[in-house]
């Protein structure tokens, strides 16, 4: 609750306190929730705190990838993404080390801690840097709030396109797993690490299409990707040999690697500038929702009509993905021809 309603609030805040003020104050934040976790005695306790870490994760997500929409290409926002999924990948690792050489779940938040107070003594020391360079263009892009942005028809497809995509990647991350031992009797091992493919794949996919999008059109990769998708949902839907589902899982992560950062460089081109850091911000918080709903609802029907219900999904999802990214990406092709 606290990511979606830093990320629905992110533009406001932006006009209050500048990209980089409000960076500095939410990694600020994470570090005091960190702490807390790693001291904390009791469990409402990390509640409240994990209502403040959404609150600040959901405002250095929202206003860092609304600053480098406009600042960065799109190579460098895919490589931006791609550490995400490095940083998702690690950070369990690093735990399950620690619990495994019996050292305290709390010297792990600890250390956390301690990574992201070094990441805000570097938001202070590089802070003139996220001032934007056109301060009146600025102004007017962020004048525009939530409420005028979201009556814009682009606006609301775009909050469309980003809820169908994550719901997409959610349910294969997170119900994966529980498909390939539940559904398919696979060893907890091999589905683990399927499962931990299929989130590699993703962030080798990042690195890759971040290099890829400045050589090819980005209309041509995000169809191409999306078909790909299509694809590999189709591999993991039919009962077939693990070398099948292992290459399904890995082909799906790494199509759908480039589609989240990629719409993120052409949001402006789609919405316009004056529109892009509210779409930004409201698209990540339909992400969250999608993040929040579609494991949740894909979780109950396969409780009542079985698992095969997951992987059927994720080709429906795909399928529609596809057709809701074509008619921006036919009116962003368009809008050029014109220029």
């Amino acid at each position: 609750m606290g990511y979606l309603i830093a990320t629905i609030g992110a533009s406001h805040m932006v006009r209050i306190l500048g990209v980089g003020r409000l960076l500095i104050l939410s990694s600020g934040s994470m570090v005091i929730v960190l702490t807390g976790y790693a001291l904390a005695s009791a469990w409402p306790i990390w509640l409240g705190l994990a209502f403040v870490g959404g609150l600040s994760g959901g405002s250095i997500d929202a206003a860092i990838n609304a600053f480098a929409s406009k600042k960065f290409s799109a190579r460098l926002l895919n490589w931006m993404h791609a550490s995400w999924g490095i940083g998702a990948s690690l950070g369990p690792l690093a735990m399950t080390t620690l619990l495994a050489n019996h050292v305290s779940w709390r010297v792990g938040y600890g250390i956390l801690a301690t990574l992201l107070f070094a990441m805000t003594l570097a938001l202070i020391a590089t802070r003139s840097n996220w001032n934007d360079s056109e301060p009146s263009s600025m102004e007017e892009e962020i004048s525009h709030g939530n409420w005028e942005a979201i009556r814009h028809v682009r606006v609301r497809w775009m909050c469309l396109l980003y809820w169908v995509y994550t719901g997409v990647e959610s349910v294969a991350g997170y119900l994966l797993f529980s498909f390939l031992t539940t559904e398919r009797g696979y060893d907890i091992v091999v589905a683990g690490v399927t499962t931990s493919a299929f989130w590699g794949s993703l962030t080798v996919g990042r690195i890759v299409f971040g290099q890829v999008v400045m050589q090819i059109q980005k209309e041509k990769v995000l169809r191409t990707v999306a078909s790909m998708a299509i694809l590999a949902s189709i591999l993991i839907a039919f009962p077939s040999s693990l070398s099948l589902d292992l290459i399904g899982a890995c082909l799906f992560g790494f199509s759908l690697a480039p589609i989240f950062p990629t719409w993120i460089s052409l949001t402006p081109d789609y919405v316009g500038k004056r529109y892009s850091t509210s779409s930004i911000g409201l698209q990540i918080g339909f992400a969250a929702i999608g993040v929040a709903t579609f494991p949740f609802l894909i979780g109950e029907l396969s409780s009542r009509w079985g698992f095969e219900t997951m992987p059927r999904f994720l080709i429906l999802g795909t399928i529609v993905l596809l057709l809701i990214q074509e008619i921006p990406l036919r009116a962003i092709a368009k809008e050029h021809e014109l220029r």
